[in-house]
């Protein structure tokens, strides 16, 4: 019964993405700028923070609509809007909130990360898609040539992207683990630890996050918790870089 439903609302989903976002006027899908924020805002975020299932629906919803390309669905927009919505979580987060993130953004950068560092994976599954566009806003804020409102970001393209969602989301974590907030060093370190196996790729950004995490080993942390979770990341992230998964920059 539950492959039955799967497969009617997948066709349902099939036959009417075509009218799923705003068209133009002469019927052609426009690139709209609000649109990954809208989606963000009235889709994802009430959502993928309630549980983790909620987190791992909406991952995998959100891949659905790519795969399946959703007209003027801008997957590199949207991901743009998660990273900005994840940092500015991090802040402010419970801890079962900071749990079910993790496995939000574990599974999204999955596929953030292939497309990164395995060419053949972007051409096949991100290349000339509708979620490799861009809107023409977002394209000039980002000094991106007019090539992506149609036919899609370049490879080269999308490494500029993701360095910079990889330093924001770096920067955020240090940030946290750096506060003297006790919530802000325990919802970064829930968060770090959950994704350690597809961040950080980059090897600066995970020597910053080691150096910082040596003070939170210490036996003079007053936060046995935290220095419990501290050691365990640490662990955890140094056999990550010694599998090799912290990649050369300029790859």
């Amino acid at each position: 019964r539950q492959r039955k439903r799967r497969e009617l609302v997948l066709e349902k989903l099939e036959g009417r993405m075509e009218s799923l976002i705003v068209q133009g006027k002469e019927g052609e899908t426009v690139n709209s700028s609000m649109f990954a924020s809208s989606f963000m805002t009235f889709c994802i975020y009430p959502r993928f923070l309630l549980s983790p299932e909620d987190a791992l629906f909406c991952s995998h919803f959100v891949k659905l609509l790519h795969r399946v390309k959703v007209p003027g669905f801008l997957t590199i927009e949207l991901i743009d809007n998660i990273v900005n919505a994840v940092i500015g979580s991090l802040y402010c987060m419970t801890e079962d909130e900071a749990g079910n993130c993790s496995i939000f953004l574990n599974e999204i950068w999955k596929s953030v990360n292939s497309w990164r560092y395995d060419n053949d994976d972007f051409a096949a599954t991100l290349k000339d898609t509708p979620g490799s566009q861009l809107s023409k806003e977002f394209a000039q804020e980002h000094g991106i040539e007019d090539h992506s409102l149609t036919s899609g970001i370049t490879h080269d393209d999308y490494k500029a992207i993701y360095s910079r969602w990889h330093h924001k989301i770096g920067s955020a974590a240090l940030g946290c683990l750096k506060s003297s907030e006790y919530m802000h060093t325990r919802a970064a370190l829930i968060v770090l630890s959950r994704i350690v196996l597809v961040f950080p790729t980059q090897p600066k950004a995970g020597e910053r996050i080691l150096k910082t995490l040596g003070p939170l080993q210490g036996d003079d942390n007053e936060r046995p918790d935290i220095r419990a979770t501290a050691q365990g990341y640490c662990s955890q992230l140094t056999k990550a870089r010694d599998e090799g998964m912290w990649k050369e920059e300029n790859l």
